[in-house]
């Protein structure tokens, strides 16, 4: 087994490795990037995907990014570990931990002051495997998510239009006021945040919207349609999740609820980014 660079001619072998990798606990999902298996990564200026192989057979692989993030007051350069499966088959030696390694030292190599990943609550031998590895939990941290079902009308003050390239600097620096007090958060300049719309697939200019009031921009709002990138299908639920929906279903009878997701279901996911306001009573007219 060697571990090496992935490439653009390893787009379909890792397309069908990772469909043979479900993920998940409560409900159980196939991931598969679309419609170009790198462009999960393409996020990040920096980034590197590995893999794995037996002879010529992709076997698993990881990615990582490198990006600035406010680290203790101080601007430093962080590590992002993520998207990584290991074939079914090939689970228990010890690959994943040499495709760590590999992270590790590319992002060493880039300057990373420390490394980081996320891990799903109940994926139990994911952090097993970390902890191995050396990494510790720093924290839990809560997705806020909404279940969108029905369209809601909002009323606000205000002109809300999609962003425009002369907005960049008073956008920038409204999302940086927005953070500047908050670790992790990536401080960006108007020049920064246009490369990453530039590169991002499945985003630009439309997918941000901007409130203003006489002139003055008091928030803006992102979005990102994740499932372009990443095409989410439910493959099974837990039993304890198999429950909660025959309630659910059971409830849309009498009230309306959203559809809770069950096998063969593809997910419709959108990711608000970026995030900034004057004062957070200007947040839910955007949305």
């Amino acid at each position: 087994m060697y571990i090496r660079e992935a490439t653009i001619d390893d787009n379909a072998k890792l397309i069908a490795l990772q469909a043979r990798c479900p993920q998940g606990t409560t409900v159980i999902v196939s991931t598969i990037n679309t419609p170009d298996f790198f462009a999960r990564a393409k996020v990040y200026e920096d980034f590197k995907v590995f893999v794995a192989c037996e002879d010529s057979l992709i076997i698993a692989s990881a990615a990582c990014g490198l990006r600035k993030a406010i680290i203790g007051n101080t601007v430093e350069t962080v590590g992002h570990e993520f998207q990584a499966f290991v074939d079914p088959q090939y689970r228990g030696r010890r690959i994943a931990g040499e495709l760590m390694q590999a992270r590790e030292k590319y992002v060493r190599k880039r300057g990373a002051m420390l490394s980081y990943g996320l891990i799903m609550e109940g994926n139990k031998p994911s952090m097993r495997h970390i902890e191995r590895q050396g990494f510790t939990r720093h924290r839990t941290l809560v997705m806020p998510s909404i279940a969108v079902f029905k369209e809601v009308t909002i009323a606000y003050k205000g002109k809300i239009r999609h962003m425009l390239p002369e907005d960049l600097p008073r956008i920038v620096s409204l999302i940086n006021d927005t953070w500047k007090e908050h670790e992790f958060y990536e401080p960006m300049t108007a020049e920064e945040f246009n490369r990453l719309i530039v590169r991002t697939p499945e985003y630009n200019y439309d997918n941000v919207f901007l409130l203003e009031e006489a002139g003055e921009i008091m928030a803006c709002l992102g979005f990102w349609d994740w499932s372009k990138v990443t095409q989410v299908t439910v493959k099974r639920l837990s039993l304890k999740m198999h429950g909660m929906s025959l309630l659910i279903n059971a409830a849309r009878i009498f009230r309306p609820l959203p559809r809770p997701p069950s096998p063969g279901s593809v997910l419709k996911q959108i990711v608000l980014t970026p995030i900034g306001f004057k004062d957070i009573r200007y947040m839910p007219a955007p949305v």
